[in-house]
């Protein structure tokens, strides 16, 4: 019997995209925390991708370019000082990166953006951030 709609189970599109996302963070440089991001346009067609890490041509967190990721959290924890962080967030990597106009795009982020990417991503023009898993989603409108 062929599929119907009451058998085939397809994610919405925020699942769909929170899935891609976390593909993506697999590619982090970073030996702190891993984490990726997708820019959608209004179509829901993928006009950037992002992952967090030094930026290119420098050397990769992983690779030892980060005075910050020599210490434990024990040392420095989660949310602690950024200052000598040499990465570039994934949101701000989606939107470099970004193949098409922003203005009016989603992010889809594997954690929730910091605030120094929120503002970046409204200056752009991002109008939506969301981010979790697809188990658990949340958002937040950045435009309006």
């Amino acid at each position: 019997m062929p599929p119907t709609k009451t058998t085939t189970k397809r994610p919405d599109w925020d699942a769909y995209f929170i899935n891609m996302a976390h593909a993506a963070s697999k590619r982090a440089a970073c030996t702190r925390s891993q984490v990726g991001a997708v820019l959608v346009d209004a179509d829901n067609r993928v006009i950037g991708t992002g992952y967090n890490g030094a930026p290119s041509g420098e050397t990769h967190c992983t690779d030892g370019g980060c005075p910050r990721g020599l210490f434990g959290y024990e040392d420095i924890p989660a949310g602690g000082n950024y200052a000598n962080c040499v990465a570039i967030h994934a949101e701000v990597n989606a939107v470099a990166h970004s193949t098409g106009v922003v203005e009016g795009s989603t992010v889809y982020v594997t954690r929730a953006p910091c605030a120094d990417c929120a503002k970046t991503l409204r200056a752009f023009g991002v109008e939506r951030a969301v981010w979790g898993n697809p188990l658990g989603i949340s958002e937040v409108r950045l435009q309006g």
